[in-house]
């Protein structure tokens, strides 16, 4: 922010670094994408704490179901690129936006630090 000032520039040039440092080819564009969610997580919130959370979760979730899979317990295997078709994609999109539309409106309303009598909190 303090070299571009621009948020945007900002969270677009922090994901591709964030996907570059990971050093894998074929995941570099889904990772910068996710990159550039996290990175809206906390332009939006004010806070690095929802981009952890999502990365967090996102984390886990992928090594649960590598779990399961590897035990036998589901028998989708998750490394497999074609589990939906397009349909299923565009959903998921559009479903995707739609939840961060509604956060950024959250995110904007709530105010970070709450006013105590017109006094500036240090």
């Amino acid at each position: 922010m303090r070299w571009t000032h621009n948020v945007h520039a900002a969270v677009w040039i922090t994901a591709i670094l964030f996907s570059a440092f990971h050093m894998e080819f074929y995941g570099f564009l889904p990772r910068v994408l996710l990159g550039v969610l996290f990175g809206y997580f906390v332009a939006w919130s004010g806070s690095i704490w929802p981009a952890v959370w999502a990365h967090f979760i996102n984390n886990g979730t992928d090594v649960v179901v590598t779990y399961l899979y590897q035990h036998k317990t589901i028998s989708q295997n998750p490394d497999d690129q074609h589990l939906f078709n397009y349909i299923g994609y565009t959903f998921s999109a559009a479903l995707l936006i739609l939840l961060m539309l509604i956060y950024r409106k959250i995110a904007l309303e709530k105010k970070p630090f709450p006013e105590a009598d017109g006094e500036e909190l240090d």
